[in-house]
């Protein structure tokens, strides 16, 4: 007989992005910001090695929780809602989920990435207004994952992943906010 189709059930999890560079339940009190900076000319490299996303690190932002005290497991899309301040007219946001093994592996999971100026709409993209704060809701292709006990959760953000996507021509720095009610949150659908 056929097996019926079963549909898991997740919750909508925040992990709240912190300027140590960390993902945690709860979003710190005071809002402040780190600095993610693009140049085209020296742009993120896509690492080679899918089991191994450490080289990504240069010119990315990366936040990963405490090591985890339970099995935890993921299934469906993540989204990254970024606050952030663009001081550009457009900026491209690459973002990486990694699963980190207790040796410091970090085991790419899925990407997502986007436009800055299609921040309102894909179909109308418009140039950003330097200087003025952003919700940014970058989608991460569907991730089905299990990270163990002990594992933690890695985010990495950069304003470029070459030549996995080609890189943003404008030279961009952007301030990621921290912090405070409009914190940047990593969104996980958390099965059971």
């Amino acid at each position: 007989g056929d097996r019926p189709f079963r549909l898991v059930a997740s919750t909508a999890t925040p992990l709240f992005l912190t300027a140590s560079g960390g993902l945690a339940a709860d979003p710190a009190g005071s809002g402040s910001s780190l600095l993610l900076s693009h140049d085209p000319a020296a742009p993120s490299r896509t690492p080679g090695n899918a089991g191994d996303q450490r080289s990504f690190g240069p010119g990315a932002l990366t936040f990963a929780t405490e090591p985890l005290d339970r099995d935890l497991t993921v299934v469906g899309m993540p989204q990254l809602v970024l606050s952030a301040v663009p001081h550009a007219a457009d900026v491209d946001f690459c973002v990486r989920l990694s699963d980190v093994y207790p040796d410091g592996s970090a085991h790419l999971l899925n990407v997502g990435a986007l436009k800055g100026r299609h921040v309102h709409s894909h179909e109308q993209p418009a140039d950003l207004e330097p200087g003025q704060a952003y919700q940014f809701g970058v989608e991460i292709l569907t991730v089905t994952n299990t990270f163990r006990r002990g594992h933690r959760i890695r985010l990495d953000l950069s304003g470029s992943d070459f030549p996995f996507y080609a890189p943003n021509p404008v030279k961009a720095q952007t301030d990621v906010l921290c912090g405070g009610a409009d914190a940047s949150r990593l969104i996980l659908p958390v099965a059971g």
